[in-house]
């Protein structure tokens, strides 16, 4: 298996996996190339080697104050625009179960946690407190987000999609087994 290569501002190739390999090395190329990637020209910022009408796609160099960490970030509405191969390949929330929530619902952090709005709780302390389940307003436009919370069910679709289950890939021929399945929806909620 090939390794998935990021291109740094300068023209720097840098490897995904040294986040787990080599950590030390991933934080000092990051932290090295964070103020060169903030100020370059979209065409010159890190990027993965995906491409979109010609373009390569750009990626963000990130810093997290609370963990005093850098990370690679996919661009607000780019996600489906990368291959799905890519590790920032997001679906459409259009094309997706996502689309029918306000947008408070479903809450992606910089470092791909993802927080949920349920319409139940995880643990109860004490008796339940009543839900508002109603519903927004209709709206004159068909398609709009109106759900306020989201149901087990939901949790379990988004749980599917974040574990990479949605669509059929080569590489699950015969190895796409509940427990396999399971594993990799453990690891999504994780």
């Amino acid at each position: 298996m090939t390794s998935t290569i990021i291109i740094l501002p300068g023209g720097e190739r840098f490897q995904l996996e040294w986040r787990r390999s080599d950590p030390e090395r991933w934080e000092r190329r990051l932290k090295a190339k964070y103020d060169e990637s903030r100020s370059a020209e979209r065409s010159d910022k890190a990027r993965c080697l995906c491409q979109h009408r010609g373009a390569a796609l750009p990626l963000q160099i990130r810093y997290r104050a609370d963990s005093h960490s850098y990370h690679l970030a996919v661009w607000p509405n780019e996600g489906p625009l990368h291959e799905k191969t890519c590790p920032f390949y997001k679906p459409d929330p259009e094309k997706s179960g996502r689309a029918s929530y306000v947008n408070s619902v479903i809450r992606e952090g910089e470092d791909g946690d993802v927080a949920v709005t349920l319409s139940i709780g995880l643990r109860r302390k004490g008796p339940p407190r009543p839900v508002d389940d109603t519903p927004l307003p209709a709206s004159d436009r068909p398609g709009q987000a109106r759900q306020r919370r989201m149901t087990p069910l939901g949790l379990l679709h988004l749980l599917w999609e974040r574990a990479g289950l949605t669509e059929w890939l080569p590489q699950f021929a015969r190895h796409r087994t509940p427990t396999v399945a399971l594993g990799r929806i453990a690891s999504a909620g994780t």
